[in-house]
């Protein structure tokens, strides 16, 4: 019984790998964008820039720059 060549596990780990990278980057950027989009919300609604942070945990900067 002949086994799968080294290079092809190697391979198969390495996509494996940059997959589930590319997934947590995803997820990550996707919950930024999210919470840029509820800062927006709240600044055309009238909350003070510092609720906001509270409450989204974004900086103040990027709270400001939104409007």
């Amino acid at each position: 019984m002949q086994g799968i060549p080294i290079s092809e596990v190697k391979k198969e780990i390495h996509v494996r790998v940059a997959t589930e990278q590319g997934i947590e980057k995803g997820r990550k950027e996707g919950k930024e964008i999210g919470l840029l989009q509820v800062a927006r919300s709240m600044l055309n609604a009238g909350f003070p820039p510092e609720v906001i942070q509270e409450h989204t945990g974004l900086d103040k900067e990027n709270i400001l720059a939104l409007r």
